[in-house]
């Protein structure tokens, strides 16, 4: 049995060895460059419905008269609501009066002087600091320097990103 089994494994293992060969000897396919981008632009995702039901909805605006009509409606519901609440600010001047003195007095003064503190108290620290010549003006000009190459180097790379081509814009 197992001298049977040996030659059976045996057997089995010549057409691998045969076909592994003429695997290695085809040769290797590398396709041309952009292919993977001519590929993909035939491939469709289907959209979700709620998704497919906006566009619907969305193109349906795209006819010019009916997108001047729907601009002149949003226009005129901005117009309605400021009228609406000017009207409701003159008839109740005196509540609105009472709540605007309100507001300022116990949200925007607090605000207003934790703001004001902040910034005195920062400044009064960093002038301390260079008054004690911990601070030079050599390391002033550094940090400057530094915060401008900083937003130097920010600004380039949104630049790239903003000019950067859309897979369906490159050329193919």
């Amino acid at each position: 049995m197992k001298d049977g089994k040996r030659s059976t494994r045996i057997s089995d293992a010549d057409p691998d060895a045969k076909l592994d060969r003429l695997l290695d000897s085809l040769p290797t396919w590398d396709p041309t460059p952009g292919f993977e981008h001519r590929v993909m632009t035939s491939v469709t995702v289907p959209a979700s419905s709620w998704l497919a039901g906006f566009s619907c909805v969305v193109s349906s605006f795209s006819n010019k008269r009916r997108l001047r009509w729907f601009a002149g409606a949003y226009a005129c519901t901005a117009v309605i609501f400021l009228t609406f609440v000017s009207v409701l600010v003159h008839k109740n001047s005196v509540m609105v009066s009472n709540v605007s003195d309100w507001i300022v007095t116990s949200v925007g003064l607090p605000i207003w002087r934790g703001v004001l503190g902040f910034i005195a108290g920062f400044a009064r620290e960093s002038l301390a600091l260079f008054a004690q010549r911990q601070i030079s003006t050599s390391m002033l000009l550094a940090a400057g320097f530094l915060s401008l190459a900083f937003l130097s180097f920010n600004s380039w790379m949104f630049y790239r990103i903003a000019w950067m081509p859309s897979p369906s814009t490159r050329s193919k």
